[in-house]
């Protein structure tokens, strides 16, 4: 059995009956991403067990795709690789390769990124109605694919998004806890805020999540010292998937 396999540290993440997340890259340069949990491990072999509605899908797509699989638990984020074997309804088995990534996970990682996010104060400030209308706004865009992107400075910007807005790139910090940006207005404690995040990697996506504010900062902005605000907040809703997304790119972005 391969050292990858022996090693005690890595099969902490590969446990039978842990629940993993799967993104298959297809030809198309399209993901397609599959919650699952791992049902037996055959040497370098994986054999996995899906959960939602995703077996059209995986019936599609072709044997021997690259796959990565995102593992994580309390202390740590860890990524493996392989390719796709055979797929039986929502049972599939995973070829895996090469060596693992891991990352020590802390809330403190984060990531100073210029990126599109669109940022509303909803009038409505009840946690149930927001939640409702974030599950709505994730369901609307499932299949809206990737946004259309235009390069602006060393970023990119965002065209006809919605009703036809372009969103254009700010400086973001970034975590897959939360963020922090300048805003031209402050916020109380808790308020809520709704957002979309244009994540960079590895193909463009929208994320979407609502978020409570931690504080709000005033700080001088621009150089005409504009009066604006440095807002912090955590997630309140958005999917593990989409936060392991960000912490995923946060993880591609630090230093060796």
């Amino acid at each position: 059995m391969p050292q990858l396999y022996r090693d005690k540290k890595y099969m902490t993440f590969l446990r039978h009956n842990h629940q993993i997340k799967i993104s298959l890259h297809l030809s198309n340069d399209t993901d397609v991403d599959v919650d699952a949990v791992i049902v037996g491990i055959d040497g370098t072999v994986l054999h996995l067990k899906t959960f939602g509605n995703c077996d059209k899908e995986l019936s599609e797509v072709p044997v021997g795709t690259s796959v990565v699989i995102l593992s994580s638990d309390t202390w740590a984020f860890c990524r493996f690789y392989g390719t796709l074997g055979q797929a039986f309804g929502s049972n599939i088995s995973v070829q895996l390769h090469g060596q693992p990534d891991i990352k020590q996970r802390r809330d403190y990682f984060r990531l100073d990124i210029q990126m599109p996010v669109i940022c509303k104060s909803p009038h409505d400030q009840q946690l149930s109605s927001l939640e409702g209308t974030w599950k709505a706004c994730r369901l609307m865009h499932k299949h809206s694919g990737q946004p259309c992107i235009k390069p602006f400075n060393d970023s990119f910007k965002v065209l006809n998004w919605g009703d036809g807005i372009v969103v254009e790139p700010c400086m973001v910090n970034l975590s897959g806890g939360g963020l922090k940006m300048i805003m031209a207005e402050t916020f109380k404690h808790g308020h809520l805020l709704e957002l979309t995040i244009f994540l960079p990697a590895p193909s463009i996506r929208a994320i979407f999540a609502v978020a409570s504010v931690i504080r709000s900062t005033e700080v001088s902005f621009g150089i005409d010292n504009l009066k604006a605000y440095s807002v912090a907040m955590k997630f309140v809703f958005i999917t593990e998937m989409d936060r392991e997304r960000i912490i995923s790119h946060i993880f591609n972005e630090q230093p060796e």
